[in-house]
């Protein structure tokens, strides 16, 4: 969810929580600005892309292959495995993201 007046977006399972602990305010604040229900089973390449390895922390062991990414009753599933799949990677770890 899209927080209108501070610029940020909260998780929507998390929602409820901010609002009972006070962090956020009430729900008229709070616009859902975009949805993803991956519902026809694929991963829809017009929206979702891979990203590439790069130097960040957070980017460090980032693959494309196949296995580490997954589309499963309407949830988008993204591996982190040790890297046994891969041999000339010489990363320990690889992970999917989207």
């Amino acid at each position: 969810m899209y927080h209108e007046k501070t610029n940020l977006f909260a998780p929507y399972d998390e929602y409820p929580l901010g609002i009972a602990s006070g962090l956020w305010s009430k729900k008229e604040e709070w616009k859902l600005v975009w949805q993803e229900e991956f519902d026809s089973g694929d991963i829809d390449t017009s929206t979702w892309t891979k990203v590439s390895r790069g130097t960040s922390d957070w980017c460090n062991y980032m693959a494309a292959h196949d296995t580490l990414y997954d589309v499963r009753d309407g949830n988008l599933i993204l591996r982190g495995i040790v890297n046994t799949i891969m041999p000339a990677d010489t990363a320990p770890f690889l992970t999917g993201e989207d």
